[in-house]
């Protein structure tokens, strides 16, 4: 055990250390409560979303912290960031409250239009670009089953946003899944003789 003396400076330093950390975990948890006053303002009602503005890509920061602090595969979460990243790049870098279901949708809609396994020169582009390109020059795009997983990634990202209160809803809930592309099998690649 340290026994430290009231006049001893370290012994200030570590109290005004304690009230300062003190402080600040009050401002993240209530918001502007005071801790070392009275102050009338209660602490927010545990049913409340977050006040506090997370854009996708710093929630999405918030969310790879809690995956690998919950030791998730890693894997795993490199596997979501394309999705996220793509979503940003379709509508922008929003507030998390902010995103609809109608982005979602129109999301789904857009990846339909993308190609499947661009070579680098059309990966490296925008994908607004990439769009175009997979449409003039007829390439095959991405199917329904990897759209479908690209949205089960988002809504992954958006149920945890939903735990942690930065919305009130996942918009990527109610979402029609995408139709299945017939699948091409030997009969459709022969004529019957």
């Amino acid at each position: 055990n340290v026994v430290l003396d009231r006049a001893d400076p370290l012994y200030k330093t570590l109290v005004r250390v304690v009230a300062e950390k003190s402080a600040e975990l009050a401002r993240i948890t209530y918001g502007n409560v005071s801790v070392f006053g009275s102050n009338s303002t209660p602490p927010p009602s545990r049913n409340r979303l977050s006040t506090e503005i997370a854009t996708i890509s710093t929630a999405f920061d918030r969310y790879k912290m809690a995956q690998v602090a919950a030791k998730t595969d890693t894997n795993k979460i490199q596997d979501y960031e394309p999705s996220v990243n793509m979503l940003i790049a379709l509508i922008g870098d929003l507030d998390v409250r902010e995103v609809k279901k109608r982005d979602i949708s129109e999301y789904m809609d857009f990846l339909h239009q993308l190609p499947t396994r661009p070579p680098k020169a059309i990966k490296s582009l925008p994908p607004q670009e990439q769009a175009q390109i997979a449409r003039e020059q007829g390439l095959s795009t991405l199917s329904p089953t990897t759209v479908s997983n690209k949205v089960k990634h988002l809504s992954a990202f958006f149920a945890w946003c939903v735990e942690r209160e930065y919305i009130a809803e996942n918009p990527c809930t109610s979402i029609k899944k995408p139709k299945r592309k017939p699948s091409n099998s030997i009969e459709n690649d022969y004529t019957k003789e």
